[in-house]
């Protein structure tokens, strides 16, 4: 039993290695996080508070717009922001990357993203 959990992961792993393209859609994903937690960050400044101030304001108040309460409602947002991305792109770049491994292990053939990407879709 033990050994098919690891021989699961090793054969992932060696295509990886193999096959570093198959992880763009991830990577993609993981820029989109990082992307949403600076956006959050930047929230309570000046050009970006025209926008995103004012939800702030609403739903949790002034006080969460100034030093520092602003950094416990940043792990809040962020997680409502993560839950939004993974089921708008996250689904996608998961199901590109099974696709990817798909494509290599059965079909043998090469990565298609933008073929992958309308499968997904």
């Amino acid at each position: 039993m033990k050994s098919s959990k690891f021989s699961i992961w090793k054969q992932s792993l060696a295509l990886f290695v193999q096959h570093p393209g198959a992880l763009a859609p991830l990577i993609f994903l993981t820029l989109c996080e990082a992307g949403i937690l600076a956006l959050w960050f930047y929230a309570p400044r000046a050009p970006l508070s025209v926008v995103l101030a004012p939800p702030i304001r609403a739903f949790a108040g002034e006080h969460f717009l100034h030093y520092p309460a602003n950094f416990l409602l940043l792990p809040r947002l962020l997680f409502f922001s993560r839950a939004a991305l993974y089921l708008c792109v996250g689904l996608a770049a998961f199901a590109m990357t099974f696709k990817a491994h798909y494509q290599v292990l059965s079909e043998r053939s090469s990565i298609r993203f933008g073929g992958n990407l309308n499968h997904a879709v």
